[in-house]
């Protein structure tokens, strides 16, 4: 998932390139609200999470090219093309 903050407020848009699921996992973006308006740098978010399970390891990573971090699967979150943040 890629969240773009431009002047028209936040929203998620779909990241296509992922490894094939027995169903799409989706997330959803609970907070900031859309189009709010936050004046300060330190701004929690909130995911909605299904068909996925957040920190389970991958069964043989290796195999489909997978870094697998030690905490098992998480998200990573891009905002305005700027580093990720793995959560």
């Amino acid at each position: 998932m890629l969240l773009d903050s431009s002047n028209s407020g936040i929203k998620v848009l779909p990241l296509e390139d992922y490894h094939q699921f027995s169903t799409k996992p989706k997330l959803g973006l609970n907070a900031p609200v859309d189009k709010a308006v936050i004046e300060r740098s330190d701004v929690e978010f909130d995911f909605t999470v299904s068909d996925f399970e957040l920190q389970a390891q991958t069964p043989a990573p290796d195999e489909i090219n997978l870094a697998n971090s030690s905490k098992g699967q998480h998200i990573h979150l891009i905002l305005n093309n700027n580093p990720y943040s793995a959560h």
